[in-house]
């Protein structure tokens, strides 16, 4: 018997049933600290004290549909099959540029909204989203240079063969592991973003900075500047590579 692949099921789930809660935070990003902070309560994972689960909701979807499933072996801490995408992942991975990559901070803070929703337990350790707009606003004034935030985190997601290779079996629409499995349901990906923070420049020269705080990151990285067009330096391409420490070079 053929089954759907995981992938489909679960983002059925996340077109259809999709909460108002995930929707609140982007509408509400700047909101003060206590509602914020209820939000990121909401979507702290953990186990649930309870097996009944409001299935209208989509967290309360997700978690049913995991409920049985050892989140210990979700190595990041982040799954993609758990969150909420605002964004197609699959186009932010650092290693081409083309127009469905496009990065201003608008679309960075979806992508990072995503991530910080796909948290299944406690490896990933994202900053709380008040405390990012925050950081953010601290730097996005006219009077100093332009600031860069960087994104750069490893998650997991189901392969799409889960369920055709018995890695993971579905029970009354719900996910449970496979005893003695030939290998692990979860594959790495990685995502990549980097964006200004001030979204205009100034009449005449303007100067840029990046702030080691500013890349949020497990990785160190390697990041590559090329000023360019009537000796206006604006970013045309990054690169990056994993180093043995920090570092930014102009090519």
């Amino acid at each position: 018997m053929a089954y759907p692949s995981i992938a489909m099921v679960l983002r059925v789930f996340r077109v259809f049933v999709l909460s108002p809660v995930i929707l609140l935070i982007i509408k509400f990003w700047k909101m003060n600290r206590i509602f914020i902070l209820i939000i990121s309560k909401i979507l702290l994972v953990g186990e649930a004290q309870s097996q009944s689960y409001d299935t209208t909701q989509y967290y309360g979807k997700m978690n049913y549909v995991f409920h049985h499933v050892n989140k210990s072996q979700i190595a990041t801490g982040l799954l993609r099959d758990y969150g909420i995408e605002f964004l197609n992942l699959d186009n932010y991975t650092g290693t081409a540029l083309h127009d469905s990559n496009f990065v201003a901070l608008d679309e960075w803070r979806m992508l990072y909204t995503g991530l910080y929703s796909s948290q299944i337990n406690g490896n990933a350790g994202l900053l709380y989203l008040d405390t990012l707009n925050r950081f953010i606003n601290k730097y996005n004034y006219d009077s100093l240079p332009i600031s860069f935030i960087g994104l750069h985190y490893n998650y997991n997601k189901l392969k799409d063969y889960t369920l055709t290779n018995n890695l993971m079996t579905v029970s009354n629409e719900q996910l449970y592991d496979v005893s003695g499995r030939t290998e692990s349901p979860y594959e790495t990906k990685t995502l990549f973003a980097i964006a200004p923070i001030r979204q205009a420049g100034l009449t005449g020269s303007n100067q840029f900075v990046f702030r080691s705080e500013s890349l949020l990151t497990t990785h160190f990285l390697c990041l590559y500047f090329t000023p360019k067009k009537n000796n206006i330096p604006y970013l045309i391409n990054f690169w990056f590579r994993i180093c043995t420490k920090k570092c930014i070079s102009e090519i």
